[in-house]
């Protein structure tokens, strides 16, 4: 039979449902400590009230100093954690690398808050309903959220794993993997869109630079900071967004309904998808040069059909200077013949139903896209068994004719002799 929760989880629940709303969250994280495992399950057990703007209220930071150091700056303390590097920079966000100030051998931490020059009201709800996002999912590839609280400023900010590693993109050309393992690493990625899509959260933002593949090769999704949430119980919590009167997107990652400015359903993400599988395995985005600029982009994603695989290597060809095919086969460990078969085959019509107009004409489901792809990896690895190479049938010959002149030199020689 599963069992319970522990005597200790029943007990920090109790306690904290006698708190007000808007000091729970404080609570557990106080009385959780670096417990990650009670902490998550003691979220999940106020998960409807998590979904509450006032439920991620922070405890009241002490009063700022007159002169405030940078609240990135290396050295820096944010909440509990000392900044020992900075790691990037977004649109309205820098993220950080800290450690545990009580233990600065612990595993490092990435910090993420709204720069100070922009911070806004909209912008800290944004963060906050990140938080929020983020605290309900829990996959192997998806970043963990491990924390969060205010600034002495009053700054929100978020603490997740650090993940070390490279884009995805970078992380394959440098390593010139084949497109089998191009395609593994994507279908993993495609499991992890399908959990947060389960937990009814929209991406809205999967480019290469928001999926790290760690050294050992496991990819992780970041970045849910434009997600959106599709549960119409939580609408309220992500209206702060759509009042803005501008849409969060990346042209080149973004799906028409995206463009256009319609309804987003996981169909969404699953035409974003399917744009970074192209990426992946032709080292572009499906639209030619020269549909960059807001009127081209739209009519390129919601009106054109997309390039094929080939089109879009001999588009780039045409437009960026010398890219030859010779270069996209060599960083996938490759030959010219083999990848131009893969582009032009049945690996072309897997991308093109992802990149579908039409939200109806696409993958069901992100896991069924991932299924899809390692249904086409068990095809291609049997036809591989079974298709007989070209080179034993020229080399036996050739072994064949050697062997018969020799013979035919030694018997010569014994009979003369």
């Amino acid at each position: 039979m599963p069992q319970g929760p522990s005597r200790r989880l029943r007990d920090i629940v109790a306690e904290a449902a006698r708190l007000p709303v808007e000091q729970r969250y404080a609570h557990l994280r106080r009385v959780c400590g670096t417990d990650q495992a009670l902490y998550r399950e003691a979220l999940a057990a106020f998960q409807i009230e998590v979904e509450k703007p006032e439920w991620w209220q922070d405890p009241a930071p002490p009063p700022a100093p007159k002169r405030p150091a940078s609240p990135t700056a290396i050295g820096a303390v944010i909440g509990d954690y000392l900044i020992t590097d900075k790691v990037g920079q977004g649109g309205m966000s820098d993220v950080v690398k800290a450690v545990p100030q009580a233990n600065r051998s612990a595993p490092p931490v990435a910090i993420k808050l709204i720069r100070n020059a922009i911070a806004a009201p909209h912008l800290h709800s944004r963060l906050k309903i990140e938080r929020a996002i983020l605290a309900g999912l829990d996959h192997p590839n998806i970043a963990r959220f491990l924390d969060g609280g205010s600034t002495p400023d009053g700054q929100p900010f978020l603490v997740m794993e650090y993940i070390e590693g490279e884009q995805i993109d970078v992380y394959c050309d440098r390593r010139r993997l084949p497109v089998p393992e191009r395609l593994q690493l994507f279908a993993t990625v495609c499991r992890a869109v399908h959990h947060a899509h389960q937990k009814q959260v929209l991406h809205r933002d999967l480019k290469p630079s928001n999926i790290i593949v760690t050294p050992e090769g496991e990819p992780k999704l970041l970045d849910f900071g434009i997600a959106k949430i599709l549960d119409q119980r939580r609408m309220d919590h992500t209206m702060v967004v759509t009042q803005l009167g501008f849409r969060m997107l990346t042209p080149d990652h973004a799906s028409p309904e995206q463009i256009r400015g319609d309804l987003l359903t996981h169909s969404s993400d699953i035409y974003v998808l399917g744009v970074l599988l192209f990426e992946l395995l032709a080292s572009r985005v499906p639209y030619t040069k020269d549909s960059r600029g807001p009127a081209n982009l739209q009519r390129a994603v919601c009106t054109l059909p997309p390039l094929t695989l080939l089109e879009a290597y001999e588009a780039a060809a045409r437009h960026e200077g010398p890219v030859d095919l010779a270069t996209l086969s060599k960083e996938r460990s490759t030959s010219t013949t083999e990848l131009k078969e893969l582009l032009a085959g049945e690996l072309n019509d897997i991308v093109l139903k992802a990149l579908a107009k039409e939200p109806g004409e696409r993958y069901a489901s992100a896991e069924a896209f991932a299924e899809r792809v390692e249904a086409y990896l068990g095809t291609s690895e049997k036809n591989s068994v079974a298709r007989p190479r070209v080179w034993p049938w020229i080399v036996f010959p050739m072994l064949a004719a050697v062997a018969v002149f020799a013979l035919a030199l030694w018997l010569r020689h014994v009979l003369q002799g």
